[in-house]
């Protein structure tokens, strides 16, 4: 929208131009960038290209993405299905996990749940427990000491579980550790990124 009205705004105003103006609107940003790939098969590559998809100061990258799939040697034991999110691009806000029947970790898990906003669980009448962890999301470009991310909350309480596998706990210790807070984890220093923007 911002480069339709730009291109409006030079016409309207009869500001004169002496290159060639070209508005790409791609519409893949989020996941893989295809389209892009395919604009420069069949057209040149500008000398200036601008990108009105923010405000103002501009953003130097997405300082806090994390784009990955990760594969484990071994599977889950008892974590049966494990999904958040639905953009790259976000600190997730939501996880959903469901865990084998386990009577034992139903009920350790309600004592630990029980009274916390950050999370719901359900048992559901064949026994799977049903784990939602709510954090906060933000853009991934912009992630604050006021984010939480939902992965991160999902593994911290399900290693703190006895009755859960040791084989599954091993597995959530890589989030539990990483996805923890952006400046502790990652080695990155949040004033020394600050400073850029």
């Amino acid at each position: 929208m911002a480069s339709t009205c730009i291109l409006s705004i030079l016409k309207v105003c009869d500001i004169p131009v002496h290159n060639r103006i070209q508005a790409y609107i791609g519409s893949n940003e989020e996941s893989g960038m295809g389209d892009i790939a395919e604009f420069v098969k069949n057209e040149p590559m500008p000398d200036l290209s601008l990108v009105p998809d923010s405000g103002f100061p501009c953003s130097l990258g997405e300082k806090g993405i994390l784009h990955m799939w990760a594969k484990c040697d071994q599977p889950f034991t008892a974590i049966l299905d494990m999904q958040g999110g639905n953009a790259f691009n976000i600190v997730l806000d939501r996880v959903t996990t469901r865990i084998a029947p386990n009577d034992a970790l139903a009920k350790e898990l309600q004592e630990k749940c029980a009274g916390c906003k950050e999370y719901v669980l359900d048992v559901e009448a064949d026994g799977t427990i049903c784990l939602q962890a709510i954090g906060v999301a933000q853009h991934a470009a912009y992630p604050t000491k006021d984010t939480v991310n939902a992965t991160w909350l999902t593994a911290k309480l399900l290693c703190s579980c006895e009755n859960l596998p040791e084989s599954d706990k091993a597995i959530l210790l890589t989030p539990e550790q990483a996805f923890g807070t952006f400046d502790k984890t990652t080695g990155v220093m949040r004033k020394a990124i600050d400073r850029w923007f």
